[in-house]
């Protein structure tokens, strides 16, 4: 026969077992809830940015000196642990970039935008290069990819010779790159060189601006703190032929 202290016994048993399990469980669980916790990567805090390259334009017919000049500054900008850089390859691959841009026929700043939308980017990094007399006005700059706003931009007058380009180019981009870690959206553009400014009217008012490629705003309109020397300007208005204007500025001064 089974007696009283028997039964307790085999309960108090089948109680510690039942503790064990429940506590091993308890332990899976934890080890198990560790893991995942160690597996889930951290939140990249990397500033998304695109870097499209630098154009030639205005008098420049050398594309292969662009894209060599390109690359520099695609990999001054992936040097920096701060950027998540995609750079032109990537845009060509992720969107057809060519063909789209010819089949949307938007201008420039609605391009850079749909880029910046399609690719998650925080900022757009571009150049340009264009030929005025005997020496070439190298522009840099970077926007916010989501307002259109500049950030930092750099420029300097260099002679037509590629080494003088390249060594700008290294120059140019660390100083960019420098400028945009403490500008805010709308901070004054930044020149190697003394600056100045150009006071743009048009009739009708109300002409889009292009300054070396890059939009300023809309007649009439001022556009200060540009490096001294001479400057590309376009005004474009629909129903209207775009006007080009080669302005020069002086240190300290203004032209109208």
């Amino acid at each position: 026969c089974t007696t009283a202290s028997t039964k307790t016994a085999e309960s108090t048993i089948t109680l510690l077992a039942c503790a064990m399990r429940f506590a091993a469980w308890l332990l899976l669980l934890g080890v198990l809830s560790s893991s995942a916790r160690a597996e889930t990567p951290p939140p990249d805090t990397r500033v998304r940015t695109v870097v499209m390259g630098i154009a030639p334009r205005r008098g420049v017919k050398d594309k292969t000196l662009a894209l060599a000049l390109s690359d520099v500054l695609l990999a001054t900008y992936a040097r920096d642990t701060t950027r998540l850089v995609i750079g032109p390859d990537d845009i060509r691959r992720a969107l057809e970039w060519e063909s789209s841009r010819q089949q949307a026929g938007c201008d420039d700043s609605k391009c850079l935008a749909e880029v910046g939308s399609a690719l998650d980017a925080s900022r757009i990094v571009s150049g340009a290069l264009d030929a005025v007399g005997n020496v070439i006005i190298f522009s840099l700059s970077e926007i916010d990819a989501k307002t259109l706003e500049p950030v930092a931009r750099v420029q300097e007058e260099v002679s037509k010779d590629e080494a003088a380009l390249l060594d700008a180019t290294r120059r140019l981009s660390t100083e960019l790159l420098k400028a945009a870690h403490t500008a805010g959206p709308k901070a004054p553009r930044v020149s190697a060189r003394g600056t100045g400014g150009i006071d743009i009217g048009s009739d009708p008012r109300g002409a889009a601006v292009f300054v070396d490629g890059i939009e300023s705003g809309v007649t009439p309109t001022s556009v200060n703190n540009l490096a001294a020397g001479r400057h590309a300007v376009v005004l474009k208005r629909d129903g209207y032929v775009n006007a080009e204007l080669d302005a020069p500025v002086s240190e300290g001064g203004t032209t109208k």
